[in-house]
């Protein structure tokens, strides 16, 4: 026989319920689970390919990373806010060379921009994002403020550097280097339809090299 239960009772067993599969309390201090911020922030990439900027949902990233609504909410409470911070993971795999050589680092960040060039996801999520550039220019300002700004100092750092060591012209422009580097990547990338070869990287590194290294 089923075991009678009070109003009061019941009431609670139905907010429970309703609580999906939220985040559980934590207690003060206790960090919260890395595992959801991961899920939720591809799931943004994911939902952004599909449907866009202006069709982005929260609630349906919330579904997609399995969690409640309120969970993603908890950690980013405006939807721009939540956006930027998926985008800020596509450039999370390129970092700083260290080679000690102009040809060895230019040869480490052609490869890892090219790796990210060569995600057919991430291209159509790009396309989508050039989109934004015109009907939300306040937005796209941000991308390149929090996101694509960063990741391009990785290629003026390596210029730079390599200018104080001597190994690069002093009188080389590094933000006009950066763009040719990255910029024939991503046009590579829209042309051959995500296909980047390893002859194309190559022939990259040697341009870059020959416009920016010191003479002997």
């Amino acid at each position: 026989m089923p075991k009678a239960t009070s109003k009061a009772q019941s009431k609670s067993s139905r907010r429970a319920a309703g609580k999906g599969d939220a985040e559980p309390r934590r207690a003060p201090g206790r960090p919260r689970d890395p595992s959801y911020d991961a899920r939720i922030l591809h799931e943004v990439l994911q939902e952004i390919a599909s449907n866009g900027f202006r069709r982005f949902s929260v609630q349906r990233v919330a579904d997609r990373a399995g969690v409640a609504k309120a969970t993603v909410r908890l950690r980013w409470p405006k939807r721009n806010d939540l956006i930027l911070a998926g985008l800020g993971t596509t450039s999370a795999s390129v970092s700083r060379p260290r080679t000690g050589s102009l040809r060895g680092d230019l040869a480490a960040v052609v490869h890892q921009y090219a790796e990210v060039y060569r995600n057919e996801e991430l291209m159509r999520l790009y396309a989508h994002l050039q989109a934004e550039q015109n009907d939300d220019p306040v937005f796209f300002e941000q991308f390149q403020a929090s996101v694509a700004r960063p990741a391009n100092e990785i290629v003026l750092e390596v210029i730079a550097d390599a200018q104080q060591r001597g190994d690069a012209r002093a009188d080389a422009d590094p933000l006009a280097a950066a763009r040719c580097l990255v910029g024939s990547l991503y046009l590579q990338s829209i042309a051959e339809r995500t296909n980047i070869s390893a002859e194309f990287e190559a022939q990259v590194v040697d341009l870059m090299y020959l416009a920016l290294a010191a003479e002997p």
